[in-house]
């Protein structure tokens, strides 16, 4: 099936083999390998839904690394087994694989074992995956791209394939939640130092004289930039988060120069499939997180110190180079939960990116559905009537639905099968 983005009535919108669609799927996640199916009585649910598409995992049980009996990093065994589960219960699937290529949450840490000297080092010398700057990482993930595409051809699921969104960090989000939204700051491995004198060179136009100026340091060469320190990254001249340029123009160049790594790196891995799928698939990523990024890790895990608390996620994260992907012609779409705040009863559910920006740059939105519901996702009890649950599911799809976004349901244990019914006369409508 050929999947593209292009204007109706006066905005992107997705079309499948030419024709204007509504693009709602049900979110499954990942896959545990010895229960393949145990997502079928929910999968059969969204079917009678009229809701045929599935957004599943991949590629972190498949790139395995050499074994001694095969030297192929990759082991392709499980996909159809993975998604012929789907199709059993609904001819009509369709799939949104979501990518990740984090080394940290490989098999046995194989690639961070294997390539020391690629991984991203924290300022208390922790390694936890690869460097954004490490070209290694960057070849190998195009070569696992083209590889993954040519088995799914190979074994005829590519047709069932409508979409590729392309992930790094935690959860495949492109922030890494250890040196991003914890104290500890980064990133000081040999890539990133190369990456850096590099960019340098290139925003100060191999004039040192104005380098030297715009640093404030008559020593400093673009042989011998290194990246910020700890207290550097960690405090502003400002006491706040804001950064004085006469002052800190370091950091804010690093900072920079990493921003545009990042969205660098998804343009990258996105124009490969771009050019493997010759133009006939939608393509995007979680990114951009603009509009959100006042949280750390004190807002998710509770580790409420007041050091942990002054982290600015929104200077680490990357997301900042938001206006880099916008202006790539292969990227679609942009993925992410709705906000974190006032999502209970009476709040709403508005994108973590400036959503109308990416109208205007004929990309589109999608909402990741994540909704704590009634049932196991909210032990705190705030919606635990299915009735509350229905209610926050129609104020979000309402906000999909006027603003012609995407949408994916979370429905892991069942979670958002009590509404699944509720959207088919909506479905049915919004393609029309």
């Amino acid at each position: 099936m050929k999947a593209q983005l292009k204007q109706h009535n006066g905005t992107p919108t997705v079309f499948l083999d030419d024709k204007p669609a509504f693009f709602g799927c049900h979110l499954v996640g990942g896959m545990h390998p010895d229960r393949l199916n145990e997502h079928q009585p929910y999968a059969r649910k969204y079917a009678e839904a009229e809701v045929h598409i599935y957004s599943v995992d991949t590629l972190t049980q498949e790139w395995v690394g050499p074994r001694p009996d095969d030297p192929s990093p990759y082991d392709f065994s499980l996909v159809v087994p993975r998604l012929q589960g789907y199709i059993d219960v609904d001819p009509e699937a369709l799939f949104l694989l979501r990518m990740g290529f984090e080394t940290r949450s490989l098999p046995e840490n194989w690639w961070n074992n294997t390539y020391p000297d690629e991984v991203e080092i924290l300022s208390d010398d922790a390694r936890w995956g690869q460097s954004f700057a490490s070209s290694v990482w960057r070849n190998q993930v195009n070569d696992l791209v083209e590889a993954f595409i040519d088995h799914l051809k190979a074994v005829g699921l590519y047709d069932r394939v409508v979409a590729f969104q392309v992930g790094a960090g935690s959860s495949g989000e492109w922030i890494k939640d250890m040196s991003c939204m914890l104290p500890e700051t980064m990133d000081y491995s040999a890539p990133m130092r190369r990456h850096f004198r590099s960019w340098l060179r290139k925003r100060y136009k191999e004039n040192q004289s104005a380098f030297q100026m715009a640093w404030s340091d008559p020593s400093v060469t673009f042989d011998s930039a290194d990246i910020p320190s700890h207290e550097e990254q960690s405090s502003t001249t400002t006491g706040h988060s804001f950064r004085d340029p006469r002052l800190e123009r370091k950091t804010i160049d690093f900072y920079t120069c990493f921003a545009e790594l990042c969205a660098d790196d998804l343009i990258e891995f996105c124009q490969t499939i771009r050019k493997i799928t010759n133009g006939e698939k939608l393509i995007g990523g979680f990114f951009g997180y603009i509009l959100e990024l006042a949280w750390n890790m004190v807002f998710f895990a509770g580790t409420g110190t007041v050091e942990n608390a002054e982290v600015s996620t929104m200077q680490r994260s990357g997301h900042l180079g938001l206006h880099r992907v916008m202006h790539s012609p292969d990227i679609d779409f942009f993925v992410s939960p709705y906000s974190y705040g006032f999502r209970g009863l009476g709040g709403d559910g508005l994108p973590m990116q400036p959503a109308e920006s990416l109208r205007v740059h004929r990309q589109n939105y999608f909402m990741e559905e994540d909704t704590l519901m009634h049932n196991n996702f909210d032990p705190g009890g705030r919606n635990q009537s299915v009735e509350n649950s229905i209610a926050v599911y129609q104020r979000n799809f309402a906000q999909v639905i006027t603003h012609a976004h995407a949408v994916g349901l979370h429905g892991l244990a069942g979670s958002a099968c009590p509404g699944a019914s509720r959207y088919r006369p909506v479905c049915r409508r919004a393609s029309v």
